[in-house]
């Protein structure tokens, strides 16, 4: 999904946080990418081609993610913080 194609929802929240904090966004995705090259480490990878994903798909990945976390939890009772 390049830039131009993502949701309207998308493109309004991204265009209001480039007009709050400019160059933010991205200073911070280049952070999370190179973070670890300078211990001998590659480069993170992100998954969807670097590109945001809706709220919808977000939040079911979320709820997807809880279940799992509870899941382990209750298997293993005393280990897993929550």
């Amino acid at each position: 999904m390049g830039h131009g194609t993502a949701p309207a929802g998308v493109r309004r929240r991204r265009a209001r946080r480039g007009r709050e904090f400019p160059g933010e966004l991205e200073r911070i995705r280049v952070w999370f990418r190179d973070n670890k090259i300078p211990s001998g480490k590659p480069a993170n990878a992100f998954a969807f081609e670097d590109q945001p994903l809706n709220k919808a798909f977000t939040l079911k990945v979320r709820a997807v993610a809880a279940v799992g976390v509870l899941r382990v939890a209750h298997a293993c009772p005393g280990t897993a913080a929550l």
